[in-house]
C-alpha cells in the first residue's frame, strides 16, 4: 500500500499546528478561569466565615460583659447591708435565675430567700413564695425541653397517701432509656416526703444491661429533690459521659409529678466539666469510627 505523498503530510501539519496552538491556549485560559473562579469563591466564603466569626465573637464578648454587670449588681443587692424589701430580693433572685440558670447552682440562694420570706411579717409573703416557685418551675421546664431533645425521659406520679402508709418507702415503675446507643434501666424508690419544703427523698438505681463491663454493677444515688433543683445543674453523673436528672413538676397534698431524663454530658451546666479521660476516650472513639 503506497504512502501519501510527503507534501500532503506537510500541508496537514501546517493546518494542525495552529489548531493545536489554539486548543492549548483555550485549555490554559479555561483552566486559569476556572481556577481563578474557584479561588475567588473560596476566598469570598472564607471572608464571610471570618466576618461571621468576628461578629459572633464580638456579640459574645458584649453579652458576657452585660451578664457580668448584671451579676455584680444583683449580688451586691444581696450582700448590701442596707435593709431591702422582700420584693426587691425576690426580683434580684429572678434576674439571677433567668440569666445564669445554666451556669450557677442557685438553690442555696433560693432556700436563703425562702427562709427570709418565711420569717418576715410582709403581708405579700404568700405571693412572694409563689413567685419563687413559679420562676423555678419555668426554668426547669425550659431546661427539660432542651435535654429531652437530645436525650430520653419518662414521667412518674408519686401517690403521697400510699407513701405515707409504706414504712420502707414507695417503689416507682422502672423504665429503660437508650441515649447514644447506651441502654440503661432506671429504678426509683421514694423514701420520704417533706410537705413543708415540698421535697422528696429518692434513691435511684441505674443499670447498664447491654455493657458486659457494667452488667453486674448498679450505680446508686440518694438525694432530695424539690422545685429549686434544676436538671442541668443538679444531676447524677453516669458512665460514658452521660447524666440523669429528676425534675419535680408539681406537688400537692395528694401527689407529686416527676420527670426523669437521661442526656449527654455535653448538655450539662458549664460548671460540669468532663473528666480528662472521658474527653480522650471520646476522641479515640471518634477517630476509630471515622476510619471505619
Amino acid at each position: 500500500m503506497s504512502s501519501p505523498p510527503k507534501d500532503k503530510w506537510d500541508k496537514l501539519d501546517i493546518i494542525l499546528k495552529p489548531v493545536g496552538g489554539i486548543l492549548t491556549a483555550v485549555a490554559v485560559a479555561s483552566f486559569g478561569y476556572l481556577t481563578s473562579d474557584y479561588l475567588g469563591k473560596k476566598q469570598n466564603s472564607e471572608s464571610r466565615i471570618q466576618l461571621y466569626t468576628q461578629l459572633m465573637s464580638q456579640r459574645e464578648q458584649s453579652d458576657s460583659a452585660l451578664r457580668k454587670d448584671v451579676f455584680t449588681t444583683v449580688i451586691q443587692n444581696f450582700l448590701s447591708p442596707a435593709n431591702r424589701s422582700m420584693d426587691e430580693r425576690v426580683l434580684s433572685l429572678e434576674l439571677l435565675v433567668y440569666n445564669f440558670h445554666e451556669s450557677l447552682n442557685l438553690k442555696p440562694l433560693f432556700l436563703h430567700v425562702v427562709k427570709q420570706i418565711s420569717a418576715s411579717k410582709d403581708t405579700e409573703k404568700p405571693e412572694q413564695l409563689k413567685r419563687l416557685e413559679r420562676v423555678a418551675r419555668e426554668v426547669s421546664r425550659r431546661q427539660l425541653m432542651v435535654l429531652e431533645g437530645v436525650g430520653q425521659g419518662y414521667d412518674r406520679t408519686v401517690d403521697l397517701a400510699a407513701l405515707s402508709k409504706e414504712r420502707g418507702g414507695l417503689d416507682l415503675e422502672p423504665a429503660t432509656l437508650t441515649v447514644d446507643g447506651i441502654q440503661r434501666t432506671f429504678k426509683m424508690h421514694v423514701l420520704e416526703v417533706d410537705t413543708q419544703t415540698r421535697e422528696l427523698k429518692i434513691r435511684m438505681e441505674i443499670q447498664t444491661p447491654n455493657d458486659p463491663k457494667d452488667a453486674k454493677k448498679t450505680q446508686v444515688a440518694e438525694f432530695w429533690i424539690g422545685f429549686f433543683d434544676f436538671p442541668m445543674i443538679d444531676n447524677t453523673r453516669l458512665l460514658h459521659d452521660q447524666r440523669v436528672s429528676i425534675v419535680l413538676n408539681s406537688f400537692d397534698e395528694y401527689s407529686a409529678d416527676l420527670t426523669i431524663t437521661c442526656f449527654p454530658g455535653s448538655y450539662a451546666s458549664l460548671k460540669e466539666k468532663p473528666y480528662f479521660q472521658e474527653v480522650v476516650n471520646q476522641l479515640l472513639n471518634s477517630e476509630l469510627n471515622g476510619k471505619q
